[in-house]
């Protein structure tokens, strides 16, 4: 599982991943923008991050949008 930060270290970009002794760490823009965006880049970040591509990255991403309801609050369990 990655960290999270914010902002990222790069002047410019919305996203960025970095690993430090094999642990990766998501840095997201939050100022400024749309939160649907913020949380879209931290799930497309946690893909990423953990390597998936093809169906287990859709499947992933299907799970964690999932867990966000429309106003981008965690939905009720």
């Amino acid at each position: 599982m990655p960290g999270f930060r914010s902002p990222p270290g790069v002047a410019g970009l919305h996203r960025t991943i970095r690993r430090r002794g094999g642990v990766p760490s998501v840095a997201v823009l939050l100022k400024g923008r749309p939160w649907s965006a913020v949380v879209s880049d931290m799930i497309e970040g946690i893909v990423v991050a953990n390597g998936l591509s093809g169906v287990k990255a859709d499947r992933a991403r299907a799970a964690l949008w999932l867990a966000v309801d429309d106003s981008g609050e965690l939905a009720a369990a």
